[in-house]
């Protein structure tokens, strides 16, 4: 299957009560960010979004990131993390941290199109875990 294709989405979602998004691109020395990391995030996860509201999916988990909410420099220290907390994106693209800025233009894109089209969907936001092998 093809994310970044719409017409390759659907046959995976069809019939489905429930679809759990995971992928993005992860590219650790990106030569062209937008076109490597930024646009293909967002694409692929409104391409999945588009095909579960077209087929009728009842629920879908999309996984995100801590790294679409830390850092943030202007977030008050003493206030607890929420769902109003995202990363400084221009920071992030100054520094260079393409991941995050992947992951937090991606769920950002997920919220509006689930708030356009009154879909009852979750994001969760997983830790990070560190396994040393």
């Amino acid at each position: 299957m093809d994310l970044l294709d719409p017409a390759s989405v659907r046959p995976a979602v069809e019939g489905a009560r429930g679809v759990f998004h995971l992928a993005s691109p992860s590219i650790l020395q990106a030569e062209d960010p937008e076109n490597e990391l930024l646009e293909p995030a967002v694409k692929s996860t409104l391409n999945i979004l588009r095909a579960a509201k077209d087929c009728g999916v009842g629920r879908v988990v999309l996984m995100s990131s801590p790294a679409a909410m830390v850092p943030n420099p202007n977030w008050p220290a003493d206030k607890v993390v929420d769902e109003d907390c995202w990363v400084d994106v221009e920071l992030l693209k100054k520094v260079q941290f393409w991941y995050s800025v992947s992951k937090t233009l991606a769920e950002k894109a997920a919220w509006d199109f689930a708030a356009r089209r009154d879909c009852r969907w979750l994001c969760s936001i997983q830790g990070w875990y560190w396994v040393q092998y």
